[in-house]
């Protein structure tokens, strides 16, 4: 069983399914991308490897011998909000896959897996949106910390305060809207679309991040 010693350095990917052939089949995949994987046959041991590495995605098979895959989902969601799950499913249970997001999935997979290149695309996507999240974290703890070193500083006049938080206020604007779209799971997105909607997004942070360096030098 994989450490919590490489997960800082890697990124974890758990996959939940009873099936052997898929197990070695995303293990061969997900290593050879670089990623470190979890294996989980079933659904207990699965709740053990989310509660002890907190991957950043999940793979859940909806059919599990111990517990139903959706009922998994809806149940880790809460308990690890940062981990995007993704329902794997057969052809005929769509409808629970859509069930799936409504509980906070991040999408579905449908097996057999026909085409080894989407699935990736799933996947990276949801690892986009994980990274996201982490970065819009981060930024907005950089922020709670510039404001409180902005507030904490004697003003030389009452008019000078509203410029010096202006950019602030614009950054947690755009930080809204940026975290705006952690919540659009309504329905499937399409992974190539979706991934580039994520890359504007990434440009957005990093101009975040260079207009926060920059207000951070200048309160220096």
């Amino acid at each position: 069983m994989a450490t919590t010693t490489g997960i800082n350095e890697k990124q974890a990917i758990l996959v939940i399914d009873d099936e052997e052939v898929v197990r070695v089949l995303f293990q061969s995949l997900l290593d050879e991308e670089g990623y470190l994987t979890l294996l989980a046959e079933d659904g207990q041991k699965g709740v053990e490897l989310l509660n002890q590495h907190a991957p950043a995605v999940a793979l859940v098979d909806k059919n599990l011998p111990d517990i139903s895959g959706l009922d998994l989902i809806a149940a880790e969601k809460k308990r690890h909000p940062n981990t995007e799950f993704i329902m794997i499913t057969g052809y005929a249970s769509l409808d629970s896959a859509v069930k799936a997001m409504e509980v906070g999935a991040f999408s579905y997979l449908t097996k057999p897996f026909a085409d080894m290149d989407v699935v990736m695309d799933r996947i990276r996507a949801a690892l986009d949106v994980n990274n996201l999240r982490l970065e819009t974290s981060e930024l907005r703890e950089r922020l709670d910390a510039l404001s409180g070193e902005v507030t904490g500083k004697p003003q030389p006049n009452k008019a000078a305060a509203p410029a010096a938080a202006s950019p602030a206020e614009k950054i947690r604007r755009t930080l809204a809207f940026l975290e705006s779209f952690l919540d659009k799971r309504d329905q499937p997105p399409l992974a190539s679309a979706w991934a580039r909607t994520v890359d504007m997004i990434e440009e957005e942070c990093r101009q975040l991040k260079l207009l926060l360096e920059e207000l951070t030098k200048e309160q220096e």
